[in-house]
């Protein structure tokens, strides 16, 4: 009971933060892409309350996905593999903490701007946003570097999955080609979120399959030296 215990709290969590990362993503009512706009701040206007807790759904898939990884790490077996699973663990946690920081500026002035802004001329909006170009370039580097870090950690993970055969070969394969995806996307077009979007449903979709893997799967809690 105690191994179906972990098993079960790891394969959970890793379907949990794939429903609240991607649902809470595709529910916003609008995208920022990399800069607010005033199509965006009225946008929001139009729905703040979806805009809010949307965008909290969001951010906190990220931090489940945390938990969902420590949670793997946690019940995956004394294998020499995981030399490269804690790792890829470890540097996918790091890019989705980085990732969360990022999207909480989204999260924050989105929601602060547009009601401060409620019934406001279009030129205060417009000064709003340039007030915030500074800040929203970190934001936006936090990002950027959170989305290759776990890219990174999805290669090194990927790999050590696919040497392990604990699971099945092809969890670790997707996560090498997803990885190496999210990398080359914002490596090569750092400028627009558009390009994206494609990576972060594979992202969720390995995420879904991952924890009905796990599940499904005889992966117990490691035994005691």
């Amino acid at each position: 009971m105690k191994n179906n215990f972990a098993r079960d709290i790891a394969g959970f969590s890793f379907i949990a933060a794939a429903l609240m990362f991607w649902g809470g993503y595709m529910l916003l009512p609008v995208h920022i892409n990399i800069y607010f706009t005033p199509e965006d701040i009225l946008t929001i206007q139009g729905d703040l309350t979806m805009y809010l807790w949307m965008y909290r759904v969001h951010i906190f898939g990220m931090i489940i996905t945390i938990a969902a990884m420590s949670a793997l790490g946690t019940v995956f077996p004394q294998t020499s593999s995981r030399v490269l699973v804690n790792p890829g663990l470890a540097v996918i946690s790091i890019g989705m903490a980085a990732t969360s920081l990022g999207s909480a500026f989204f999260y924050q002035f989105g929601t602060s701007g547009a009601y401060d802004l409620l019934g406001m001329p279009l030129e205060e909006v417009r000064e709003f946003i340039a007030s915030l170009k500074l800040d929203t370039q970190y934001a936006g580097c936090f990002m950027r570097f959170g989305r290759v870090f776990t890219g990174l950690g999805m290669v090194i993970l990927g790999t050590g999955l696919w040497k392990s055969k604990v699971l099945p070969s092809w969890t670790g394969i997707t996560a090498i080609i997803i990885g190496i995806a999210a990398m080359a996307v914002i490596i090569v077009v750092p400028t627009s979120d558009l390009f994206y979007i494609p990576v972060l449903h594979l992202k969720a979709l390995w995420l879904a399959v991952m924890g009905i893997t796990i599940l499904r799967s005889q992966i117990s809690f490691p035994a005691p030296n």
